[in-house]
């Protein structure tokens, strides 16, 4: 049975022993290997997720999860496709409000319509994550002409 595990890299964590981590992880029959998004608890989740993704060959990868609001959803749609293509096609996207992440910052988690708002932005920006398909954002701003 594959498993699914959520952790995020301490401050303290060296990132060499964190790749080696998810690599046991895998090894251990991890499916998924999902990164905490919160950016004064924990260090950089797209960091992490390069690491994950060059030192495990079947686990999916993704963020669990991020949120509109520390990070413009254009940063994060491009992040996410980089880790898709770093790990050939096994990143897994969460997206939820915000918590510890948005309230460090003296924020409030996103609200409905503001979730709302990035998830389209999300489903019209990115192409299908996990296939063969173009890894390029879809330019979204009026009169763009990409």
């Amino acid at each position: 049975m594959r498993v699914g595990v959520s952790l995020g890299i301490s401050s303290r964590q060296q990132l060499r022993d964190f790749a080696a981590e998810v690599r046991e992880l895998e090894e251990a029959g991890a499916g998924r290997i999902w990164l905490i998004d919160s950016q004064l608890a924990m260090k950089d989740v797209y960091v992490g997720l390069a690491l994950a993704a060059l030192h495990t060959e079947q686990a999916w990868l993704g963020t669990g999860v991020t949120n509109p609001i520390t990070r413009h959803p254009s940063v994060t749609a491009n992040a996410i496709l980089a880790i898709d293509e770093l790990s050939g096609g096994r990143a897994v996207f969460g997206i939820g409000a915000g918590d510890s992440a948005v309230y460090a910052i003296g924020s409030k988690p996103a609200k409905v319509a503001e979730l709302e708002r990035a998830l389209h932005f999300f489903r019209e920006a990115l192409p299908r994550i996990g296939g063969p398909r173009s890894r390029q954002l879809r330019h979204l701003a009026p009169g763009h002409p990409g």
